[in-house]
């Protein structure tokens, strides 16, 4: 006969084999989940999503280097370095409010609401908003400046790609 004394003590170790046995199936389960493959990883790798490519430099963020980017590259933080767009007709360079960027950037559009101490390239167009200070030299095919807007440096218009280097020589 089991005393009240040995009774509790087998009731404690059921319990305990039965909360083991289940965190022991929680892990395991778990553990099932991460060998497959999540739905949202599936969709980063397809096409359509590398179609669609922005780049964040977030605010508080200070990178120093070159960065080649595709589509879209916002710059909300602080940048000195380099950029460069890879293959992209309809691609921009975005500096937000706030942001700041030093060095150079050639891109076919240049978005500037914040601060630039860069060389500046615009194959397509450039827009300097109003609360923009940019510095440098800026070249652009079309250029939109917003009132309000301190520029300090050189503003060069680029010719059509269309005229030859003859064409431009005889004007």
């Amino acid at each position: 006969m089991m005393s009240a004394k040995g009774w509790a003590l087998a009731t404690d170790t059921q319990t305990f084999f039965s909360i083991w046995h289940y965190f022991y199936q929680l892990i395991v389960d778990s553990t099932d989940l991460l060998l497959e493959r999540p739905p949202w990883l599936e969709s980063m790798n397809s096409k359509q999503s590398r179609n669609a490519a922005t780049s964040l430099v977030a605010a508080g963020t200070i990178l120093s280097g070159d960065i080649t980017f595709c589509q879209e590259l916002v710059i909300a933080g602080t940048v000195n370095g380099s950029v460069m767009c890879k293959e992209q007709d309809n691609s921009v360079v975005k500096i937000l409010e706030g942001g700041t960027f030093t060095g150079e950037i050639n891109a076919p559009r240049v978005e500037i609401v914040g601060r630039v101490d860069a060389n500046v390239t615009g194959t397509t167009s450039v827009f300097i908003d109003s609360s923009a200070e940019v510095s440098g030299v800026i070249r652009f095919f079309k250029l939109a400046v917003s009132p309000g807007a301190v520029i300090t440096g050189e503003l060069v218009t680029m010719a059509e790609e269309s005229e030859s280097p003859l064409a431009q020589a005889t004007k």
